[in-house]
């Protein structure tokens, strides 16, 4: 069974209802035992399942909760697009995903040039003695680097700007890497990327979708 999070959040609802009527139906052994019986084999039948067009829904609409006001939203106003809504996503969900698409690859572009720059100043700090003139090699110790290099920035800049676009640039890798491994059909990957954006959720208020993630991951 599919569904939104509420469609899911009434279906364990449900669940519990009938723990609880169980709990307090007064009934002879053998009538309680053939309605256990009964229960078990028709619960399991149901297996809810959030959908994850309706997760992506909301790891989106988190991302615009944090960014919209005074970031996303200058670059909507600059663009003069005009069916967009920043401050409810799922009415112009594409419209909202192009926008902070665009954003983010202009500002992954500008971090990873910064990036790139302080990485051939330190070559040695990361390659250890050995020095490499290979395009293959330097474009993927580079890759290797740059997820470490945006972490180590949230942590250690003091300049608020530049750590403000590292969280934007952390969180929509993590939402196009969900993206990408919905496609193609990569659960492991989906549910580790689940358990990652958790925190932000609970950051942007969003305590139904942790409880409902959390009971499904369960």
């Amino acid at each position: 069974m599919y569904g939104d999070f509420l469609t899911i959040i009434r279906i364990f609802e449900c669940f519990d209802n009938i723990l609880g009527v169980l709990d307090q139906t007064e009934m002879t052994f053998v009538q309680a035992y053939k309605q256990a019986m009964e229960l078990s084999e028709a619960i399991p039948s149901v297996i809810p399942d959030s959908g994850d067009l309706h997760q992506k829904f909301h790891m989106l609409d988190t991302i615009y909760r944090y960014f919209y006001g005074g970031f996303l939203q200058v670059f909507h106003w600059m663009l003069g697009w005009k069916h967009l809504n920043g401050s409810d996503v799922t009415k112009t969900c594409q419209n909202c995903r192009k926008l902070a698409i665009l954003v983010y690859e202009e500002v992954d572009r500008i971090m990873r040039e910064a990036h790139a720059t302080e990485w051939l100043e330190e070559e040695t700090t990361i390659l250890g003695d050995t020095t490499t003139t290979d395009e293959i090699e330097v474009a993927i110790k580079l890759s290797e680097a740059y997820p470490i290099f945006i972490t180590r920035e949230i942590k250690t800049l003091r300049d608020w700007r530049r750590r403000w676009l590292c969280n934007f640039i952390l969180l929509m890798r993590k939402y196009l890497f969900f993206s990408e491994s919905e496609r193609v059909g990569d659960a492991p990957m989906q549910e580790l990327i689940t358990s990652q954006f958790l925190s932000a959720f609970h950051g942007a208020k969003k305590f139904k979708v942790v409880g409902v993630l959390l009971r499904l991951m369960e």
